[in-house]
């Protein structure tokens, strides 16, 4: 009981308020869609990138015991006969310098 509120008054007469303002105003209905097309279109693209993650988590039952696999190796075209080729896709000739045990060019 020892703090106390000291009570303001206004300095220009009574307290001003309009209760003429507090009736219902009453506007036409909006009508929202449930969905739009851009939610739709998203919920869409998220439920095709989960199958996807679904399938590649899942392979089917192969052979390979669930490892992945790659592709089968393409035939070289052109007249080349079939010759290896390096990772970078060139051929790899088998008649190279001589190599010595170290792996260098030997000095002859």
């Amino acid at each position: 009981m020892g703090t106390r509120v000291q009570e303001v008054l206004p300095k220009a007469g009574l307290v001003y308020s309009e209760k003429s303002s507090l009736s219902e105003i009453l506007n036409k209905p909006k009508i929202l869609p449930l969905k739009s097309i851009t939610l739709e279109r998203i919920v869409e693209m998220e439920e095709r990138a989960r199958k996807i993650f679904e399938d590649s988590r899942y392979p089917p039952n192969s052979s390979q015991g669930g490892r992945p696999t790659t592709g089968q190796p393409r035939p070289l075209q052109g007249g080349d006969g079939g010759r290896p080729t390096s990772s970078a896709g060139r051929p790899v000739s088998s008649a190279g310098r001589p190599q010595s045990s170290a792996g260098r060019p030997s000095m002859a």
